[in-house]
Formats: structure tokens, sequence, C-alpha cells
């Protein structure tokens, strides 16, 4: 089996350009999901204590 080095490299490049993005996306929607986290623990937080002030 003979390969050049231009296709291994080609491939390599194609490979990356295919992963790289689906791992800045997975990173993207973790970060959303804990600023959403943090942003209702807050909201409860708040509600909490306007209700214990009644």
């Amino acid at each position: 089996m003979h390969f050049n080095v231009g296709d291994i490299i080609f491939q390599v490049v194609f490979l990356i350009s295919l992963v790289v993005p689906i791992v800045l996306f997975i990173t993207y929607l973790t970060k959303q999901r804990q600023q959403t986290n943090r942003i209702e623990e807050k909201l409860n937080q708040l509600l909490k204590d306007k209700n214990s002030t009644k």
C-alpha cells in the first residue's frame, strides 16, 4: 500500500477541521448551561429573600 505525504496531510487537516468545530460547539453549550444554572440560582435566592421579608 502506497500513500503520498500530501494525501496524509490533507486527510489529517480535513479530520481536524471536522473535529474542532464540534469540540468548540460542545464547549459553548457547556458554558451556556453553567451560566443558565448560575442565573437560575441567583433568581431563586432573590425570590427566597423576597418571600422571607414578607
